[in-house]
């Protein structure tokens, strides 16, 4: 029998210990003998079954005698009948037999080695599976995090999209509006430099005195007529600004007076001023007007009374609003206490003629004229408001990079000297303020000749003597500044003042050194502005210049 096995490959263990070691090393199936198991010690093969894991079921194939012996061997098996996997055979038992049942419970041993392998891949692929359900919930969330971005950042376009729209719509209106406005306020103040010289010559020559308090009241309601336009040139920004490095705390202290005989009794005006203000660039004439338009807005909005707040500071680059080009900001806020604007006021403001007050008491053009000269000093401004918690305008205007220049106080222009024997070409193609300038200047003792446009001007300069010319700048044909530059090839020293009622003089040509009289005029100013432009022609022609 033992020859049997050996053949089909079977090893015999000598006692108990070596089964146990052939049992670790992976035998397939044990075969014992019942002899064996009298009086054996099989606590070790009990410990090894009891450790099988859960796929494993080894066989044992137990040979026993037939009647009684077979029912000693089996009561020699003790506990191993509960837990091992048991078959008994008789003998005695034909060897061809033995080996099939061998081979039998060896092919049982090894699908149960194949139920290892397929649970241990099964353990992998749980394993492998939790790695990629981990990995994958962190693509899914690292993707969703970046699909909420992208949203974002699309919003983010779609909305400066939407406000950049608006934005240009609304720089569309305006430059529309402003080029309408400009052109009317050039026609408009020839009108007003007509209208206000008439007056003033009528003035000079009428003796009664009621007919005289007439005339100055025509006399405000031109220069009312004259802020008008003034206002219009701001917010169509073709006003010609003298912007300088100017520094605000001081204008807004200089400015307190004024400002407390706008606002009356009820309205307390307080400053909160930033003692290490940078100097700003920006025209302070103009900025005075607009001070002074914000607290009219402000007294009229708090009618029973209140608080406006003039506050300035300085804003840094990083601290600028980002519709603003890279630089350092002076920051002017003027805020009331007052009912405040609905959102669709507010939205409409800046827009030209807007107005929410009575008729008879607004033009519609003060906040238009305060965004025209922001803008056109290269900043801008922002408005914040709501029902009943008040309104706060604010200025961003560039930071100077030089030091402030003292702003010097306006006095009223002196009495025209005598003209002496100085000879004026007045050149306008309108004839009612060519006239106007003519007698004005006539009436101070100069010898005045006129010409109606650039042609006439350069032909009356090749045959006459003259030492300065007041010249028109838009005229049909050849402008003003054009006929200048002419009139100096034959002429090097021409004294020259320009005249206009279209401040945007850039249009045509640099206006550098040559003084610039706005329209309207008063005549008194006429006469200074030509006494100081032929002292300074007689002071240039002196051997020391």
């Amino acid at each position: 029998m033992q020859a049997a096995l050996s053949q089909a490959g079977i090893v015999a263990c000598a006692d108990l210990g070596e089964l146990c070691a052939a049992l670790d090393a992976g035998a397939a199936t044990a075969v014992i003998t019942g002899e064996a198991l009298a009086d054996t010690d099989l606590r070790r093969l009990e410990v090894w079954i009891a450790d099988q894991p859960s796929w494993s079921d080894f066989p044992f194939l137990v040979l026993v005698d037939h009647g009684n012996a077979s029912v000693q061997a089996w009561q020699n098996l003790g506990p191993l009948k509960a837990h091992a996997n048991v078959t008994l055979l008789e003998r005695p038992v034909h060897a061809a037999t033995l080996v099939s049942a061998v081979r039998s419970a060896g092919r049982a041993r090894r699908r149960q080695y194949e139920v290892q392998d397929t649970l241990a891949a099964l353990a992998d692929s749980e394993q492998r599976y939790k790695v990629l359900a981990s990995n994958l919930e962190g693509l899914v969330a690292e993707r969703t995090h970046s699909l909420a971005e992208a949203n974002g950042r699309l919003t983010k376009e779609i909305a400066d999209r939407e406000r950049a729209e608006a934005a240009l719509l609304q720089a569309q209106k305006l430059e529309s509006v402003g080029q309408l406005t400009s052109g009317i306020a050039h026609d408009f103040n020839n009108l007003l430099t007509a209208v206000l010289g008439n007056i003033e010559i009528a003035r000079r020559r009428v003796g009664d005195e009621g007919a005289d308090r007439a005339l100055i009241a025509a006399c405000k309601a031109v220069e009312r007529g004259a802020r008008l336009t003034s206002q219009l040139l701001a917010f169509s920004r073709k006003q010609r600004l003298a912007a300088r490095p100017t520094d605000v705390n001081r204008l807004v202290t200089s400015a307190g007076d004024m400002l407390f005989r706008t606002m009356g009794t009820t309205i307390q005006i307080e400053t909160q001023l930033d003692p290490v203000l940078w100097p700003a660039m920006v025209d302070p004439t103009q900025l005075e007007l607009v001070l002074l338009n914000l607290a009219i807005n402000g007294r009229d909005a708090m009618k029973d009374g209140g608080c406006l707040t003039i506050r300035t500071a300085n804003v840094p680059a990083a601290g600028r609003p980002a519709d603003l080009p890279d630089g350092d900001y002076v920051l002017v806020s003027v805020a009331d206490t007052g009912a405040g604007m609905s959102d669709d006021v507010r939205a409409k403001a800046f827009e030209p003629f807007f107005t929410t007050k009575e008729i008879g008491k607004g033009s519609g053009l003060g906040l238009s004229m305060v965004h025209g000269v922001a803008v056109q000093s290269g900043g801008n401004v922002y408005l914040q408001s709501a029902p009943g918690r008040g309104t706060t305008v604010t200025l961003y205007l560039p930071r100077s990079a030089t030091e402030a220049v003292a702003i010097e106080l306006q006095t009223t222009d002196a009495p025209p000297s005598n003209g002496g024997p100085a000879t004026i070409l007045v050149v306008d193609d309108d004839a009612d303020v060519r006239d106007i300038a003519v007698n004005g200047l006539r009436d101070c003792g100069y010898q005045v000749l006129e010409a109606e446009n650039g042609y006439a001007a350069l032909e009356r300069l090749a045959r006459d003597r003259i030492d300065l010319v007041l010249m028109d700048v838009a005229m049909p044909g050849m402008n003003g500044i054009e006929t200048i530059r002419r009139a100096r090839e034959l002429h090097p020293r021409l004294a020259a003042i320009f005249m206009s009622g279209y401040a945007d003089t850039t249009v045509f040509a640099p206006i550098v050194d040559d003084p610039l009289l706005q329209k309207p005029y008063r005549l008194d100013k006429l006469a200074s502005a030509v006494t100081s432009a032929l002292q300074a022609r007689e002071a240039s022609s002196r051997p020391d210049h």
